[in-house]
């Protein structure tokens, strides 16, 4: 639960949208809910029936494909800015990236879909919060105080 007060608090302290604040909070709960090596996909999966906006559940789906490749998705941040808010990206500075860090073609096709996926911006906000979150360990307000960012973020909340 701590893991996720954070992150949940390093969303609101960036100013975040509610949707961003709920996907903090909720990104590890396929842990909770399998023992296997897919808490992405299990999370997503529960998170939808349970009536989850598609921007809380897919940055959700993607985060563990995005921390993956993290490292070397910093370089390619760095040579194209548009990827950073999610936007199509340039094929010709992803291949160039895939050839430059000797990605097998398979790793290639993961990251290009990573990239293509509409909450790409949202994915890498959630993985840099789920990393600082791991690496420190601050105060957080109390569970009730995000209630109202996780209702928000339910289908039909608007």
């Amino acid at each position: 639960l701590q893991h996720a007060l954070q992150c949940a608090t390093l969303a609101e302290y960036d100013g975040a949208p509610p949707h961003q604040i709920a996907a903090a909070f909720l990104h590890d709960i396929g842990c909770l809910l399998s023992v296997t090596d897919d808490h992405d996909r299990i999370g997503c999966e529960f998170l939808s029936q349970c009536g989850f906006l598609q921007d809380v559940t897919l940055p959700i789906l993607y985060h563990v494909l995005a921390e993956r490749f993290d490292i070397k998705l910093e370089d390619l941040q760095k040579n194209s800015t548009k990827l950073l808010d999610g936007s199509t990206k340039s094929r010709g500075n992803l291949q160039n990236f895939s050839e430059n860090n000797s990605l097998t073609s398979r790793s290639y096709y993961e990251l290009d879909e990573l990239v293509d996926q509409p909450y790409f911006g949202d994915t890498m906000a959630l993985i840099k919060r789920d990393q600082y979150a791991q690496k420190f360990c601050f105060s957080t307000p109390t569970l009730e105080h995000f209630r109202p960012f996780l209702e928000l973020s339910l289908i039909g909340a608007y």
